[in-house]
Order: C-alpha cells, then structure tokens, then sequence
C-alpha cells in the first residue's frame, strides 16, 4: 500500500498511456470496419475520460467525442493540426504530443515555434535591404490544453489511418495526472496508517 501511494502519480501516468494506446487500437479498428461508429467512439471516451477527435487529412471533423473538461480538441488551430498531423506522416504514421499545464513538452513545441516566428519574405525584393515588420500573428486560436491546471499533465496520440481510399487522422487526448483529490486522500490515509503503526 505504502508504494502504491509513493509512486501513485507514475503508476497512474503508466496505466493512463497503456489504456489510451489500447483504445487508440479499439477506435483504429472501428473505423476502419464499420459505416457509423459514433456511438461506440462517444461511449469509449466516456468510459475512459478521454477526449476522441477524429477528421480527414485536412482536419474537417468526422467524429468527436470530448470527455476532458479542460481541453477540447475540436477547437484546434488548422496550422497546429497540420503540425501534430506531418509530425505523424513523418515517424511512420504516428506521433505523441505532451503537454504540461498550456504547454507542448517535447519537439512539437519547436515545430511550433518555427510556424510562428517564420519571417514573412513574400515582400522581399532582389537588391534591397530587407527588413522584417513583424507580421501579425494569429494566436492559438482558443486551443489549451489543462485549463486552469498548470501542473496538469496531458498527452495527444495522433495516429493517420487509411479508411479506404482516403486517409483519416485520430486524435485522442488523455489526463495523465490523477485528481488531486484522490492522491491528497490517499497520502492523508497513509500518514493514518503508518502513525497507527507507530502507536
């Protein structure tokens, strides 16, 4: 018990990625063999407080069941959409985005970086000196992940599947730290237990 409390927060992160690789796998194979399974992905994301999006190449929504209260994959920005979707064509169809609090953890973050600080050079003409006006930049257009939990860690699976003749990519995002609830209650069980011990 005294280890299971400890290591709680890592044991919870092992067995959230493990499950939500398994339903990536189950929703892969959904809609790959079946005409409607939207009933099936909005009742997978329930029963594992998930948020399952899934659209076309482009990012026009197909199905999208949202079971996370403070991220919504739906309200992804079409420039970081091609981002998550060309980062997956690039490791052979698949890619893990994590994020802590609002922020990308790993390569994403410089790839996203690089799309908004790239000069605008259309301007640009042969034997001037060019100067950079800083162009506007649009913002994350209301894409978050965490909200209102800066410590809060997340993942996205995004995963590009052949449906057909066309390509479809699945996008699921999972909570990867538990409720602070729980780990508070459990830790405050522990110092009952052990102090009973003592006594």
């Amino acid at each position: 018990m005294v280890f299971q409390i400890v290591y709680l927060d890592d044991f919870y992160k092992i067995i959230k990625r493990n499950e939500t690789e398994q339903v990536l796998d189950h929703v892969e194979e959904l809609i790959t063999t079946s005409d409607d399974c939207s009933e099936e992905i909005d009742k997978i994301a329930a029963n594992h407080n998930l948020g399952i999006f899934i659209t076309d190449q482009d990012g026009n929504s197909i199905y999208n069941a949202e079971y996370i209260s403070n991220s919504q994959m739906s309200s992804i920005p079409t420039f970081l959409f091609g981002a998550f979707y060309d980062e997956a064509i690039a490791n052979g169809g698949e890619a893990v985005i994590e994020y802590k609090g609002g922020e990308m953890k790993n390569k994403m973050m410089e790839v996203f970086n690089a799309i908004m600080n790239e000069p605008d050079t259309s301007d640009l003409t042969e034997g001037k000196i060019a100067y950079t006006i800083p162009p506007k930049r649009n913002e994350p257009e209301q894409f978050r992940q965490n909200i209102g939990n800066d410590m809060a860690e997340s993942v996205i699976y995004v995963r590009v599947v052949d449906v057909g003749d066309a390509k479809n990519v699945i996008m699921i995002n999972s909570v990867l730290t538990p409720v602070d609830a729980t780990v508070s209650t459990l830790k405050a069980e522990l110092r009952i237990f052990l102090l009973s011990l003592f006594l």
